[in-house]
C-alpha cells in the first residue's frame, strides 16, 4: 500500500502543497501530466497551470538515490506482494503505452520519487488532490527518503481537517465510487466542503 494523503484545497492552497515539496535547495520537478518525465528546468508554483487542466508533477531529491526505470516490459515478479502489484501495475502501464525495449520507463517501486496529482473534474465536480509515494517499501528505497515522505504527507494533514474516513463518511460530498479512503479539506475550502453548496466530488482516475 502506498503511503499518501488525499485533500481538497484551493488553488493557493495548491501551490503551498508545491511550495513545501519543493523547499529543499537540490529538489528536482518532473511533470508527468502527459504520461512523459520531462524535468522542468526551473520549476515556479507560479507558472503551474490553473484547474481544471490536469497536473502531475514528481519530486526526486538526488541525495536519497538515482531514479530507477524499466527499460524493458516489467516482470510481475517481486520479494513482497506490495511490489509484486506495483509491477503488476507497471507492466500494465508499459502495455498501455505501447512501449517497446527501445523506451524506458520509470521504477516507481524502487526510485525515491515522490507524486503530486491534481485531483481529476468531472461532469463539473473537482476531485481530491493527492500527494503520494508510489513505493511499496520506503525504507527499501532509502531511509532518508522514508522520513522527507512521512514529513511531507505531516504537513498536509497538521494544515487540514478530516471531512471522509471509514469510520465517518461525508454526508456533503459525492463519494459515487462508494470510497472510504482518509481524506482532508484545507482551511480555505473547509466551509465550503461541508456545506450543500460545493462542487467537490470523491472522484478517482478514470471514472465515468
Amino acid at each position: 500500500m502506498t503511503a499518501q494523503v488525499e485533500f481538497f484545497c484551493s488553488p493557493s492552497e495548491e501551490r503551498d502543497v508545491l511550495r513545501y515539496l519543493t523547499k529543499h535547495p537540490g529538489t528536482l520537478v518532473y511533470d508527468v501530466t502527459d504520461g512523459r518525465m520531462q524535468l522542468c528546468d526551473h520549476f515556479s508554483v507560479d507558472d503551474i497551470p490553473e484547474p481544471p487542466a490536469s497536473l502531475l508533477l514528481y519530486f526526486h531529491q538526488p541525495a536519497h538515490g538515482d531514479i530507477i526505470w524499466h527499460t524493458t516490459r516489467p516482470t510481475v515478479a517481486g520479494p513482497t506482494h506490495g511490489s509484486l502489484v506495483q509491477n503488476l501495475f507497471a507492466a500494465e502501464e508499459w502495455d498501455k503505452r505501447g512501449l517497446t525495449n527501445n523506451d524506458k520507463m520509470v521504477d516507481s517501486d524502487l526510485s525515491p520519487v515522490l507524486c503530486y496529482k491534481r485531483g481529476v473534474e468531472r461532469d463539473d465536480r473537482i476531485g481530491q488532490n493527492t500527494v503520494l509515494a508510489p513505493s511499496s517499501s520506503l525504507n527499501r528505497v532509502n531511509p532518508e527518503y522514508e522520513k522527507w515522505v512521512k514529513r511531507s504527507l505531516a504537513w498536509v494533514r497538521r494544515r487540514g481537517t478530516i471531512i471522509h474516513d471509514y469510520r465517518k463518511q461525508s454526508d456533503t460530498i459525492p463519494n459515487p465510487y462508494s470510497i472510504v479512503n482518509t481524506i482532508y479539506a484545507l482551511p480555505d475550502v473547509l466551509a465550503d466542503v461541508e456545506s450543500n453548496t460545493h462542487s467537490f466530488a470523491i472522484l478517482i482516475d478514470g471514472g465515468t
